[in-house]
């Protein structure tokens, strides 16, 4: 079936005024033909943020708020059920990033231009998950610093995480436990591949790791947006 949409890429956004136009424009320039928020009890300028970008990017922005919260669902699954509901019909591949992270091709190519190449029987691309952190530095950001340039210093690992980009009609939902998605991986019922080509190589009974390699293409994860949000974080969950 033809669907509206080749690519599409969902998050589920709280409070993030102040890198949300920077992850938006990114996304916009990686060439999705739609980007979906799903805006999960914000309390700040978010949503305002998104309405004031330029009208080339915003007319590609969707923008709804989440379902209401069921405690026997976290608000995240929620949201990400909440978008399938809304474009699976509409969209034949779909990503799930959140605002932190950016989608990074060495050779420059638009998301749609590698969709092209993928073969009819591969139902999903699974992406390399590197994570950065801050310089180390006390960082005296204005609000519209770029996330980006906070950052030197990325992870080294012998395993990665992963997070896939899904052709939705080959998702296998499981109808006993009515689970069908994870940020990081998802049941298909066809090949698993990166955009290198390559057979996606798991790691046994731990189907969100990788096993580490050079990867031409992956998704980058900036995890905070300076020291100063390091330490508002390790406040907030303590």
């Amino acid at each position: 079936m033809n669907k509206e949409f080749k690519s599409a890429v969902g998050a589920v956004i709280c409070n993030c005024e102040t890198y949300i136009q920077e992850w938006c424009c990114f996304q916009y320039l990686t060439g999705f033909d739609k980007i979906i928020i799903c805006l999960d009890r914000c309390t700040d300028g978010t949503r305002e943020r998104i309405d004031s970008l330029s009208p080339e990017v915003r007319q590609k922005i969707d923008v709804f708020d989440n379902s209401p919260h069921d405690p026997g669902e976290g608000f995240q699954y929620r949201a990400y059920r909440h978008i399938y509901e809304r474009y699976h019909d509409k969209v034949e591949w779909l990503a799930m990033f959140d605002d932190d992270e950016y989608f990074y091709d060495s050779q420059g190519r638009k998301i749609n231009e590698m969709l092209e190449n993928i073969p009819n029987d591969v139902s999903q691309i699974v992406i390399p998950w590197l994570n950065f952190t801050h310089s180390g530095k006390v960082l005296s950001a204005t609000p519209d610093v770029t996330r980006l340039r906070h950052f030197t210093k990325r992870e080294h690992h012998n395993l990665i995480e992963c997070k896939p980009v899904i052709r939705l009609d080959d998702i296998m939902y499981d109808e006993i436990s009515s689970n069908w998605y994870h940020c990081h991986y998802v049941d298909v019922s066809g090949r698993e591949i990166t955009f290198d080509g390559e057979e996606a190589l798991r790691v046994p009974h731990s189907p969100t790791l990788m096993i580490a390699k050079h990867f031409d293409t992956c998704l980058i994860h900036y995890a905070h947006g300076a020291m100063e949000d390091w330490v508002k974080k390790s406040i907030a969950v303590r």
